[in-house]
């Protein structure tokens, strides 16, 4: 996996470009008709208010929780060198919010009706890749290449994702195990063929039992609730080292107002439903941010009074 790994992003990688070179040029020459209607719906049947639903759907771009992961375990060992972090960290999330707006490009030649249908027969993938082929069509490419096209890159990418998620998982499933004293059962979790199956058998057995559709809706308020955290983390650590943290504590504060008014909202919502597991998994994450930003303030506070002294 270690000898593909490296090459397959980097292929990877020139089949987003290219999809988003494709599509910028594209857009110019079809200037396709909007048929999406301007309304904005500030509260839906199926995902409640726009705030903070909007905030937690968006799960990739400026702010996400998954990234912040992805960042310090992984994309930190492919570095040259530490001053890449900023090129590399930044301008991968301002492509990813450029491909945001792209894929709303995409949606957009529909009228709405016309969307819901889709989305309920065809999903969304073949949405973004039929309207996505559609637009990079206008530059002279067969539509059903160009559609081609479009699938295989987010095909690509899901595969990268997806790995990348083993080895999150991977990696977590081995902390806990860490400091045991038991050498024999440190020997056997330390080992990343045994620990990569345990994380995969678990993954199957859980998408197989079929509720993983239940749990997908919290997905975003923990991934978006992960990104606050990271932000509290470094926030403190700047503190504490005296350097100014203004620019990380506005979108910390932002993001833990957002997550914890979700979790509130999907621990009411799913006990009233009688899908208790979710509304207590969202109420224990609610706690823990609470609590961690309570033991935040008390490092600070030990801190400055250590400062005085």
């Amino acid at each position: 996996m270690a000898v593909l790994l490296q090459p397959r992003d980097y292929l990877s990688s020139f089949l987003l470009y290219g999809l988003i070179l494709l599509a910028i040029v594209g857009v110019v020459v079809a200037n396709p008709e909007v048929k999406m209607d301007h309304n904005i719906i500030f509260k839906s049947e199926d995902i409640g208010y726009l705030f903070p639903v909007l905030f937690i759907t968006v799960a990739c771009g400026a702010i996400s929780g998954f990234h912040s992961l992805v960042a310090s375990g992984t994309t930190s060992k492919q570095l040259n060198k530490e001053t890449d972090a900023k090129v590399v960290g930044y301008g991968g999330m301002l492509i990813e919010s450029f491909l945001a707006i792209i894929s709303v490009c995409a949606v957009m030649v529909i009228s709405r009706s016309d969307y819901a249908s889709s989305l309920a027969t065809d999903g969304p993938v073949n949405m973004f890749a039929d309207g996505m082929g559609f637009v990079i069509s206008s530059l002279g490419i067969e539509e059903s290449l160009a559609v081609n096209f479009v699938a295989l890159t987010i095909s690509a990418f899901a595969l990268t994702t997806l790995d990348t998620c083993t080895r999150l998982a991977r990696f977590t499933f081995q902390e806990f195990f860490e400091e045991t004293e038991d050498r024999n059962v440190q020997k056997l979790t330390q080992n990343r063929f045994l620990s990569t199956t345990v994380v995969v058998l678990l993954s199957s057995l859980f998408l197989l039992s079929g509720e993983f559709t239940t749990l997908w809706p919290i997905f975003g308020s923990a991934n978006q609730l992960l990104a606050a955290l990271a932000l509290l983390a470094v926030s403190v650590w700047m503190i504490k080292s005296g350097k100014k943290a203004g620019f990380l504590l506005i979108p910390m504060f932002f993001m833990f107002v957002v997550t914890l008014s979700s979790l509130f909202v999907l621990a009411f919502q799913n006990f009233n439903k009688g899908i208790y597991s979710i509304s207590i998994i969202a109420g224990l994450l609610f706690i823990l941010a609470i609590v961690l930003l309570i033991l935040a303030k008390r490092c600070l506070k030990k801190e400055d009074e250590a400062l005085k002294v």
